[in-house]
């Protein structure tokens, strides 16, 4: 990619224009925020593109800081208070909505507060059994009998199962 004298001259009057944002953005004021000036930069972007894409990137930093620098201003004009400093609450003056709060005084409701701690002086370990049956207490589960296909693939298990269940009815040994 060769660069020409022409090219070069080009890009020097965009960036001349580029450190001259400020300016511009003043004097062209609101006409930026319209829709046919939106779409005359676009249109002016790819119309340079089919001249030289390296001078429509330098329109198109153009026309983006015009738009960042539109934007900046809007954001800092609503910003900005009437005393003309650029942040709504000064940090070192008291606002003059906290002027009128009343110092001092205490809550009128009353609120109630849980320490979590057992009320009872229970410190033993001892388990003790809620009712009939109890957590403590281990019985053998009801089970079904395997079906007959199932008896068949697991015959040496199903001994040991059957002769275990034998062994253990109605919870003992």
């Amino acid at each position: 990619m060769a660069v020409n004298t022409q090219q070069i001259s080009i890009l020097a009057v965009l960036f001349l224009m580029f450190l001259a944002i400020p300016t511009l953005v003043k004097s062209l004021g609101q006409t930026l925020d319209t829709l046919p000036v939106r779409f005359a930069a676009v249109i002016l972007i790819l119309g340079v593109y089919s001249y030289d894409p390296l001078v429509a990137l330098g329109v198109f930093l153009v026309i983006a800081g015009l738009y960042i620098q539109r934007h900046h201003d809007v954001v800092i004009s609503v910003t900005s208070n009437s005393s003309g400093s650029r942040f709504p609450i000064d940090a070192i003056q008291d606002p003059a909505a906290m002027k009128v709060l009343h110092q001092g005084g205490h809550a009128s409701e009353s609120y109630d507060t849980d320490d979590f701690m057992p009320k009872d002086n229970v410190e033993n370990n001892e388990f003790e059994p809620l009712g009939y049956s109890s957590i403590d207490e281990k019985y053998v589960l009801p089970t079904e009998q395997l079906g007959s296909r199932a008896q068949a693939m697991f015959g040496e298990e199903m001994r040991n199962a059957e002769a275990l269940q034998q062994g253990n009815q109605n919870g003992s040994a």
